[in-house]
């Protein structure tokens, strides 16, 4: 059990690794395609006013902006719950990087008779429909029956990320979900704590 969970924390940090280098090369190639999108200006030329203005209202939207919400704790059920939600509209086209973190408790359940663990499995999901079931990842615990050890069930308590990179259109609201729901099937009990989803825009220029 102790190297399932040392395996699924050295995930969590190859995605937060994953993702900062996802932001750093976005953020290289944004400011490479600067020159496209704003007035650019020589020494000695005349500048106006309205092409000031124009560089100002094109950094302010297209900055990478972020918003967060805090999400609810809760016991899992078989069902899809929902547990923050966020609305996003975009002031340009872009993207919308969608990072989901939760604390994840998964404690393993007999099967039906006491003779064997059953198969525990907690889905993490970001999803466009309100307690949807697409957009998951899932924390499993599978580990062997101990039979000489009364009042045992294994157990394990993880970080948890999911993400998503969506397209979307200036002026365009979209709203997504966290949701999380225990595996139809599973036994034992999956709690969900500390969870938020946070929504990064990124400006859409570099991927012309």
């Amino acid at each position: 059990m102790r190297d399932l969970k040392n395996k699924m924390v050295a995930g969590i940090q190859i995605v937060v690794i994953a993702t900062v280098a996802l932001l750093g090369s976005v953020m290289h190639l944004w400011a490479d395609d600067l020159t496209s999108q704003l007035n650019v200006f020589s020494p000695g030329t005349t500048i106006s006013s309205d092409q000031v203005n124009s560089n100002f209202d094109f950094l302010a939207k297209a900055l990478p902006r972020l918003k967060g919400a805090v999400g609810t704790s809760v016991t899992t059920s078989s069902e899809p719950q929902n547990l923050a939600t966020i609305t996003v509209t975009p002031q340009m086209d872009g993207n919308l990087l969608l990072l989901a973190n939760a604390g994840v408790t998964v404690e393993q359940g007999q099967m039906v008779g006491g003779q064997s663990w059953g198969y525990s499995a907690c889905n993490v999901c970001v999803t466009e429909t309100s307690n949807g079931s697409d957009g998951c990842d899932s924390v499993v615990l599978d580990t062997m029956y101990v039979t000489n050890i009364e009042n045992y069930a294994p157990r394990i308590h993880v970080p948890f990320t999911v993400y998503r990179t969506v397209p979307v259109t200036k002026n365009t609201p979209v709203t997504y979900y966290l949701t999380a729901y225990f595996e139809p099937g599973s036994v034992g009990t999956c709690i969900i704590q500390g969870s938020g989803l946070t929504a990064i825009f990124l400006p859409g220029g570099f991927m012309q």
